[in-house]
């Protein structure tokens, strides 16, 4: 693969050196080196090009999809991957986003390849690209094409969900930590200060004491709620920094809680049956689709069951016995072991595909309907910490009221 860089070199002219800035499209930065020493000139800085981040323009995923399916429909016609994707970029009408698609015009010009050229656009994430990959190996770019806009249509129906489900717990537990912190700060803090109007030294021992204990409660919520929060922070930078190996803090941490692990499990599981399933589907060899599913996973776990299916079928294996593992169900392995040939196989992995999403979606309802409950009780413990010192300057306030109408 060829990428741009741009180059500053010294090249010797009648005057002495004179500097030279220049673009480069080659594989990397030794054969930009071997380029500039033909021509008879000394490196002084190489730079890989790319377009700074905040000057990028935002592509969704509908019109990735659109975009894609528009290349499809060119080829559909007879058009070479390469043309029909230099007449997509062509009917953009959008000036900004023409500017971000122009770096793949650029490769097509200078004779990179389809590849090459959806590569510098940097719209499509490491899944799709490893999709579209596998076609240009095997020359059946359009069937993998189709195969990666149904790949990111499923993918976003499920991470919609997800999406969904983690505002609705960040809601949930933002209004239980919201009531506590309100307690801890402001509801003890002003029965600590106004206290009992009573002159009974019992009275006063009793709400003090009240107090006392709901303040230890109330910290201890806010403790634990700190726990939770810091052990998911650790979770969560694990699995951006790290998720990609098999083992990592956050993996070992996530499996002690087999709830979530088994939705972590069930949404990669899904995800990459699906894109195996729709690549056999499109007549992509199997170990060219196994290829793909490691490279498109960011589950370790996920990645590390794929590569020993790629490894045992190097190794000879058939396909039913390279796809055997303690991470998948009996259930699955016996569909698996069934199938007679390249289609029904890609039908059993689609199947086993669906099933693993619907699981996943049963695990979210199951997280969320456990947090719901947890939100409730802790916030329930909150508010009934200062229900109870009320409860206790009630007392005393009655106290002082009969004494006085006694007297």
């Amino acid at each position: 693969m060829s990428i741009f860089f741009t180059v500053t070199y010294m090249m010797p002219s009648k005057k002495g050196f004179r500097k030279v800035v220049q673009d480069f499209f080659l594989p990397d930065a030794p054969a930009v080196r071997r380029e500039i020493r033909k021509l008879g000139g000394t490196v002084v800085s190489i730079n890989q090009r790319k377009q700074k981040w905040y000057n990028r323009e935002f592509f969704g995923t509908a019109y990735k999809v659109g975009f894609l399916r528009s290349v499809s429909f060119q080829m559909g016609a007879g058009i070479s991957p390469g043309r029909s994707l230099a007449l997509v970029i062509q009917g953009e009408t959008n000036p900004s986003k023409r500017r971000s698609l122009e770096p793949a015009m650029e490769v097509l010009n200078r004779g990179g390849s389809f590849l090459e050229a959806i590569q510098a656009i940097e719209m499509f994430d490491r899944g799709t690209l490893a999709i579209l990959s596998a076609g240009e190996v095997v020359g059946s770019i359009r069937e993998v094409i189709n195969s990666a806009i149904e790949n990111m249509e499923e993918r976003g129906k499920t991470w919609k969900i997800l999406l969904a489900a983690v505002g609705w717990l960040w809601f949930d537990i933002s209004t239980g930590l919201s009531a506590v912190v309100g307690v801890q700060w402001t509801a003890l803090p002003w029965l600590r200060e106004n206290g009992i109007s009573s002159k009974n030294p019992a009275e006063v021992e009793k709400f003090n004491h009240a107090l006392d204990i709901a303040y230890i409660i109330n910290s201890t919520l806010l403790g634990i709620a700190v726990l939770v929060i810091i052990f998911f922070a650790i979770i969560s930078f694990s699995y951006l920094f790290f998720g990609r190996r098999e083992r990592h803090i956050g993996s070992i941490l996530l499996r002690k809680i087999g709830f979530l692990h088994r939705l972590m499990a069930n949404t990669g599981f899904g995800e990459t049956f699906y894109v195996v399933g729709r690549m056999l589907k499109g007549h992509v060899q199997f170990s060219e689709a196994v290829k793909v599913a490691i490279d498109s996973s960011g589950l370790g776990e996920i990645r590390a069951y794929w590569q020993g299916v790629y490894d045992n079928i190097r190794r000879g294996d058939t396909i039913d016995h390279a796809m055997r593992s303690d991470r998948l169900g009996r259930a699955e392995m016996l569909q698996i072991a069934a199938h007679q040939n390249s289609e029904q196989l890609a039908k059993v992995i689609l199947n086993i595909a669906a099933e693993r999403t619907e699981a996943a979606r049963r695990n979210l309802r199951k997280v969320v309907s456990g947090a719901v409950v947890g939100t409730i009780l802790y916030t329930v413990a909150s508010v009934g910490n200062v229900i109870y010192v009320v409860a206790a300057q009630g007392s005393g306030l009655n106290a002082s009221m009969s004494s006085m109408s006694s007297g």
